[in-house]
């Protein structure tokens, strides 16, 4: 598949750069949590991890090295953490619209 003409093109020092600012983002996300609710609402973590993602497949392409999925030995364990992550960002958003509900309907039928 052929990219379009307006596809960015880095180099591979840009992309060294990119995986350095978004390498951080994830850490601190699967360290501290997530508690605005960025994963349930924007997928924030998922899309870090996509980007990681390319990033070291493009590595792998610009350098030769094939290492058969061209994804270094700690991305699967990457991969796994924020599998979890987003269980439990997926199950603490429910949590919380929940208590909102009853919430609600605490305040509406006092009101009545």
């Amino acid at each position: 598949m052929a990219m379009p003409d307006w596809a960015p093109s880095f180099t591979l020092n840009e992309l060294y750069e990119i995986s350095d600012a978004v390498m951080p983002v994830l850490r601190c996300y699967l360290e501290d949590g997530d508690p605005e609710q960025h994963e349930h609402q924007y997928g924030s973590v998922s899309t870090l991890l996509e980007i990681v993602r390319k990033l070291n497949i493009s590595f792998a392409k610009s350098s030769g090295v094939r290492r058969g999925n061209d994804l270094p030995d700690w991305f699967p364990q990457l991969e796994q953490q924020v599998c979890q992550f987003r269980e439990r960002a997926i199950e603490m958003a429910h949590q919380a619209q929940a208590r909102e509900s009853y919430a609600w309907d605490y305040w509406k039928n006092s009101a009545a």
